[in-house]
């Protein structure tokens, strides 16, 4: 009896031992190499501070603890840096060390073709692969398609137009453009919101569970493939999220730039240089990604810091748009920031819509190309204005990618000089 109770408490005191291992064992990798950050908790991490945005929390803690910190989601050690010198050593210099992001890699046939979810040589033969339909051939031939979307958006518009009724900027016309151009098929979903194309994409971002899900993975990583798949097409969201935010100041380039007329082509969408910097200034106060990530290899250093293998490295693009060392007045929209002369000696990498380095996004081009023809189109013969329901500033929402909490909400009205 007494040797069975002596095996039990020895069991017990291993369990509980093992749980503490657990929970606890993590939390010293930054301490360890010398690299400041809040405390953690067991189990938890810092995951109790998360009842605020966490790109506002990234910005508190960079303010706080400097340009390199260490903190915790779970058990996950994350790396929080903003110097620009090291951000550039990272993403393009060293790129061989950090070519991948900390994704799981898909075990099913339909998660491995996703291109932020490969690694590797596999990534770099996709992405040639994939790099030739962002081409400014293949974006000329999607034009002709952007301009069938963009008519039935003109359209739609014109009607809240005649009635004066508010609007809100919705993701329809993005998927419109993704279900012509990427798929060949033509939804209108403006108009036809219970089309199969749409409800099943729709069916994609239900939120509900999923979110409570992925808090619980940050604890118990295994948890993760079951919200892979989530991830990866919520590049959908982010192309909706970009043409969105662009509509807020279409008002400024409406007001710098002279009549336009004729067709819109290709080219001359090039010339409107006024507007793209207005959406280069909106992306710096609202790039639709907050952050983007990598991680290393092998263990490094660089400038005196120590980078463990196990960090997920993270540039928190949001907090780097919005300091004020770099940007004076942040919160201020200026287009003016990104006038030739005032760009000269900014440091490449203070600006970061998207990403840098070998693996920055590929379809910039793109998504501005969609931005700009509706943006000419509407405003040849509308008005886009603030409303009652406007928000200024807009109160965002930080769900992987960052989006309009409440929506973008417009008023049109037909102009007078057409």
């Amino acid at each position: 009896m007494y040797v069975i109770l002596l095996l039990l408490t020895l069991i017990l005191v291993y369990l509980l031992y093992s749980i503490y291992s657990y929970g606890a064992k993590p939390f010293t990798l930054f301490k360890s190499h010398g690299i400041p950050g809040p405390e953690p908790k067991h189990f938890i991490g810092n995951l109790d501070s998360f009842k605020k945005p966490r790109y506002l929390l990234e910005k508190e803690w960079c303010k706080k603890f400097g340009s390199v910190t260490g903190y915790f989601i779970g058990r996950n050690p994350y790396l929080l840096i903003t110097d620009l010198q090291m951000i550039k050593t990272i993403m393009s210099t060293n790129f061989a060390n950090f070519r991948n992001r900390p994704f799981d890699v898909p075990t099913d046939d339909f998660t491995e073709l996703f291109l932020m979810n490969t690694k590797d040589q596999y990534w770099k033969f996709l992405r040639t692969l994939m790099m030739t339909a962002f081409s400014n051939k293949k974006l000329k031939e999607s034009l002709y398609l952007m301009k069938v979307c963009v008519a039935n958006f003109v359209t739609n518009i014109s009607q809240d137009a005649a009635s004066g009724k508010e609007f809100c900027i919705n993701h329809s016309y993005t998927m419109d453009i993704i279900a012509a151009t990427g798929f060949g098929i033509e939804i209108n979903s403006q108009m036809n919101m219970n089309h199969p194309f749409v409800l099943h994409a729709k069916a994609l971002f239900k939120p509900g569970f999923l979110k409570y899900l992925i808090a619980l993975t940050f604890v118990f990583p295994f948890l993760w493939h079951l919200v892979n798949v989530y991830i990866i097409l919520a590049g959908e969201r982010k192309h909706r999220n970009f043409f969105a935010a662009i509509c807020r100041d279409t008002i400024l380039f409406r007001r710098n730039n002279p009549e336009i007329v004729g067709d819109v082509t290709f080219e001359n969408l090039q010339q409107l240089k006024y507007l793209d910097m207005c959406l280069a200034e909106v992306l710096r106060l609202y790039p639709v990604s907050p952050r983007t990530n990598r991680i290393a290899a092998k263990e490094s250093v660089i400038q005196g810091w120590t980078i463990p293998t196990e960090a997920d490295v993270v540039f928190p693009i949001y907090t780097i748009h919005h300091d004020p060392e770099i940007w004076p007045e942040p919160e201020k929209f200026d287009p003016e920031r990104f006038r030739a002369e005032n760009s000269e000696g900014r440091h490449p990498y203070s600006y970061l819509p998207f990403g840098g380095g070998p693996r920055m996004c590929m379809g910039p081009k793109f998504a501005q190309l969609e931005s700009k023809l509706a943006i000419v189109e509407i405003l040849r013969s509308y008005e886009l204005l603030p409303c009652e329901r406007t928000e200024i500033p807009v109160e965002l929402d930080d769900n992987f990618l960052l989006a309009p909490k409440n929506g973008i909400w417009l008023k049109v009205e037909k102009r007078k000089d057409t």
